[in-house]
């Protein structure tokens, strides 16, 4: 009957070891996962797409020299239709750009380039995300490919600066005065 005590001890533990780390990992929030990384031409910029599978929410962050600027921050598109709940990538593109061009308005050139590193993202849905990578940031448009019109009711680009990072911003797409560590310029 002692042989049967010392045997049972051993394995009790192992089972509450077992159903602790069950417990703690069932407690997880889920963690996002980096989906693409994307560099600007002179490699100092650098931009992550991160998501998470259970609720689709695309997020990035944008670092500088190996110096995280911003954040987690959210992008996102609400749109009419249920299609578009939850939206599902299909592929992703790379692609780059390097041409001059001539502005139709005086400038202070007269010749202008255009370098950048790229994604093309395109979902499930008629819809795709195009990310620009340049030398002095970033850029991105969204790119419907759908024959009817598609009803946008909002539009979110969240910005999460890190610590004292300064951003830049146009002012003309602001419609709140800013946070500290964004400057008009």
């Amino acid at each position: 009957m002692q042989i049967q005590t010392i045997m049972r001890k051993p394995v009790l533990k192992t089972l509450h070891c077992f159903i602790v780390i069950l417990l703690l990992f069932s407690c997880q929030q889920p963690i996002p996962k980096k989906i693409t990384e994307l560099v600007s031409p002179n490699k100092k910029i650098k931009f992550q797409l991160f998501s998470e599978n259970t609720n689709h929410l695309l997020e990035y962050s944008i670092s500088w020299n190996d110096t995280t600027l911003v954040d987690k921050s959210l992008i996102a598109l609400d749109l009419d239709g249920e299609e578009f709940d939850q939206l599902t990538i299909k592929d992703i593109q790379p692609f780059e750009a390097d041409s001059l061009f001539s502005p139709v308005v005086a400038a202070k050139r007269k010749i202008f380039r255009d370098h950048y590193n790229a994604i093309l993202i395109n979902f499930q849905q008629a819809l795709a995300l195009e990310i620009r990578m340049y030398d002095e940031g970033m850029a991105y448009r969204w790119i419907g490919r759908s024959n009817q019109q598609i009803k946008v009711f909002k539009e979110t680009f969240e910005v999460n600066p890190v610590g004292d990072a300064q951003l830049f911003y146009a002012p003309y797409e602001q419609e709140v005065p800013p946070a500290p560590g964004f400057i008009n310029f």
